[in-house]
């Protein structure tokens, strides 16, 4: 069965009975309509056999089995896995320029932080305005941006609620196909709401109201608190952030989502510092 699904999607099958392949197979009744497999050797293997039945595809079959695949690899203590491949330069030729990021943050999604900034250096390197922040590969190519959104998502549990607003606005931001600047701008400022509720220990308090107790306790310039309350102020009158959208409400951009990301995260670390 293994075989003809192989041989329909063009794939080497002649050699399985003699090189040991571990398969992953998915089936839809009795028919087998995906499957995936590596040759193992020692710490190193071969990815191989991956294949999709046509009526099949687009459903996430495929992904859902290379995870499973990866997650056997280190359970089996493969370091290093190698694929072969003539197809894969036409399909990357071919692709839209966000399914090429998609792609490479896809590959380095499971990547420590070093090799991360390895691939900034080279994004950096050729003049694009992508670089890679907390994993995922966004528009933001300032270091010092970088810097302030990842000290925030990488407070400790405490602050939990204040990481999952952050990372929704990186994500809505980072949607290289389908951007939600609007959404993204709220869960930024959803982020300072989260962090001043934690400090003063009312849930029910607004920003406002908790920034006031702030400024008192721990001393901020009232400037500073007087700046993001405007910037609270700004999320609810203008292009129905925190409100339904209205006609004639001005269009958000990505300069004012990145800035609100960017700003509400040193604004939140500023805060931590001071409790």
């Amino acid at each position: 069965m293994i075989s003809n699904l192989l041989k329909e999607n063009k794939l080497p099958y002649e050699d399985l009975l003699s090189s040991q392949v571990l398969f992953i197979t998915r089936k839809s009744g009795e028919k087998l309509i995906a499957c995936i497999g590596i040759e193992k050797y020692g710490s190193e293997a071969l990815l191989r056999s991956f294949a999709v039945d046509d009526s099949f595809k687009n459903k996430g079959i495929g992904a859902e089995l290379l995870h499973e695949l990866l997650t056997k690899c280190e359970e089996e203590g493969v370091k290093t896995l190698h694929l072969l491949t003539t197809t894969a330069a036409e399909y990357f030729y071919k692709t839209e320029w966000y399914e090429k990021l998609n792609l490479v943050e896809f590959c380095f999604e499971d990547e420590g932080k070093q090799l991360h900034e390895v691939c900034n250096d080279f994004l950096k390197r050729e003049f694009s305005a992508y670089r890679f922040v907390d994993g995922i590969i966004v528009e933001v190519n300032s270091k010092e941006e970088i810097i302030e959104i990842e000290e925030a998502l990488n407070q400790s549990d405490k602050f939990k609620p204040v990481k999952t607003h952050l990372s929704t606005a990186l994500r809505l931001l980072a949607d290289k196909k389908s951007p939600d600047y609007r959404n993204s701008i709220k869960e930024s400022i959803s982020a300072v709401e989260s962090i001043s509720k934690i400090i003063v220990a009312d849930n029910s308090t607004t920003l406002g109201q908790a920034l006031k107790e702030i400024e008192k306790r721990h001393k901020i310039p009232k400037s500073l608190k007087s700046a993001f309350s405007t910037l609270y102020g700004y999320t609810s009158d203008v292009g129905g952030i925190r409100h339904a959208l209205l006609d004639g409400d001005d269009e958000v951009k990505l300069e004012e989502a990145k800035f609100m990301l960017v700003a509400c995260s040193a604004f939140i670390n500023y805060l931590i510092t001071k409790i």
